[in-house]
């Protein structure tokens, strides 16, 4: 995880301390292939693309082939565009190396305490939770150790003096996994600001008594600020350009820098690639000089100033930067059994949903068919309530009609020229089945009332007309219809006045007539 120096800092670092991190040597490498992605700018849709291979020579980079392409903003359209450049450009290797942008990545210079150089990784991995509050599994990391003084001959007996890069792991993942399906392989990252100052900075530069070096690289998002004292980086930020305002952010930034390190104060300001020096003065109060590029091939081939980060990040690829901090590659077969558990965990709290939802439905299914039978219940026992009380009024029906039967003899059907008795014989006999007749009321010169119980007032309706067919009587007339309930069962109670044919008519002092014509129902309650 830890990034390869120059071999003359390596070298030193082992007599120093001997279970330094740097005694894990990265294989040597003769060539590198880097890619780096700059955004559209604001009247564009499609970003740029660039690619480059260069070549070690001894202590000299090579630079073989480079291109560009435009490109879309996300991973696929991303590797398509690599793929391209790569072709166009007469790259045939197929293992890249990405430069990230300042912007996606944060970097901090820190003081980590003493440490087993095995438990450094874990260390770092910790502090970078504290610039981006991820899990530690979301969080991909790079770091470099800057020389320190002499330890007191403990392992790790001195503060560490550590570069830091921090990004989230799934953007890599992603990017990675896109690589893969273009046929790219990722072999890792850098930092595009540490590669510029590689790029225009060399090792060989001349240094300034002590003094510190501001190096401002602009990009169309903002601008890059390093501050570089021999081979420390004191400060780097980027400052997003926000309509211009990243000159009074830098200004506030510089200011805090010479309260933090007055022991290196800031002599020299280089701008490096596209910008305006003499704006930059102003911003900042110092004098700005233009930094070009070091020649980038034997014979001192140019290289446009837009691929300096990616000659930058060559360089530290192959040994001969500065700042070589890397960040390795993620592997998206990670990200995906990531992904793959998410989704085993959203199905298994789906299947859990729905057996709830399911046992919910069952219970509610056990609620209602209790509730059927516990209404089933209460039908039977109405309904044998109800059997009950027809065959008790059928029981007084027929005892009534029998006792009607002892007191007369046969009428004709008519009920012509019939006695009294064989009369009420025949009032018994019209009843309908759910019509039953519960008393007889008779006193001379008064009509013949009958009162009863039936199950439909339709059917008392009925019973009157047949009443009315008998030629015994001579009117007959419903007294009242009444709505009760006998044992819960709804009922109507009925009076229905018969006149006598041949009967005198009523007395003085007795109750008037009644009419044949039918009288409106009279509710249970009224009079």
């Amino acid at each position: 995880m830890d990034g390869v120096e120059p071999a003359r800092l390596r070298k030193r670092r082992i007599e120093v301390n001997t279970k330094s991190v740097s005694d894990k040597k990265s294989p040597a490498r003769s060539s590198v292939v880097v890619v780096a992605f700059s955004d559209p700018p604001a009247t564009e849709a499609l970003g740029t693309v660039r690619v480059l291979q260069a070549t070690r020579h001894g202590s000299e980079l090579v630079v073989q082939h480079w291109g560009a392409v435009a490109s879309g903003s996300h991973g696929e359209g991303q590797a398509t565009a690599v793929v391209k450049a790569l072709t166009e450009a007469g790259i045939k290797e197929r293992r890249v190396t990405v430069c990230l942008p300042s912007r996606s990545v944060a970097t901090k210079r820190l003081q980590l305490p003493p440490c087993e150089p095995q438990d450094l990784p874990q260390l770092v991995a910790f502090e970078a939770q504290r610039y981006l509050s991820l899990p530690l599994d979301q969080i991909a990391a790079g770091y470099h150790i800057f020389p320190g003084p002499p330890s007191d001959g403990r392992p790790g007996g001195s503060n560490q003096d550590v570069l830091i890069a921090v990004t989230r792991k799934a953007e890599l993942s992603t990017l990675e996994r896109a690589m893969t399906a273009a046929g790219l392989t990722v072999e890792g990252y850098g930092v595009d600001s540490l590669a510029v100052t590689d790029a225009y900075l060399p090792a060989s530069e001349a240094g300034l008594n002590g003094a510190a070096r501001l190096v401002l690289a602009p990009d169309g998002a903002g601008i890059h600020a390093q501050v570089i004292a021999g081979e420390r980086l004191l400060f780097n930020r980027f400052l997003p350009s926000n309509g211009g305002g990243w000159a009074a952010d830098l200004r506030r930034s510089l200011a805090v820098y010479s309260v933090e390190h007055a022991d290196a104060p800031i002599q020299d300001a280089v701008l490096v690639g596209e910008g305006d020096e003499t704006a930059l003065s102003g911003a900042i109060g110092l004098a700005v000089r233009r930094a070009t590029v070091q020649p980038a091939q034997m014979g001192g081939l140019s290289v446009p100033p837009e691929y300096g980060a990616l000659v930058g990040l060559a360089r530290q690829w192959l040994g001969l930067g500065q700042y070589p901090l890397r960040l390795p590659p993620q592997g998206w077969e990670g990200a995906g059994k990531t992904q793959s558990q998410s989704r085993m965990l959203l199905g298994g709290a789906l299947a859990a949903t729905l057996a709830a939802g399911l046992v919910m439905w069952q219970v509610d299914q056990r609620r209602v068919r209790a509730e059927e039978i516990a209404k089933a219940g209460r039908i039977s026992k109405q309904a044998e309530r109800d059997r009950k009380q027809l065959a008790r009024l059928a029981r007084e029906r027929d005892r009534l009609r029998l006792q009607v039967a002892a007191m007369g003899g046969a009428a004709d059907a008519s009920g012509a020229g019939a006695a009294p008795l064989e009369l009420l014989s025949q009032v018994s006999a019209r009843a309908p089945a759910d019509v039953w007749l519960t008393q007889v009321n008779y006193q001379a010169g008064r009509p013949l009332q009958l009162l009863g119980t039936a199950r439909n007032a339709v059917h008392v309706t009925d019973y009157v007309r047949s009443l009315e067919t008998l030629k015994g009587f001579h009117r007959v007339a419903l007294g009242f219809l009444r709505s009760a309930s006998v044992e819960n069962v709804p009922v109507t109670h009925f009076r229905i006045e018969c006149a006598l044919a041949g009967a005198e008519p009523p007395t003085a002092g007795a109750s008037p007539a009644v009419s044949s014509a039918p009288r409106p129902a009279v509710r249970e309650g009224e009079p």
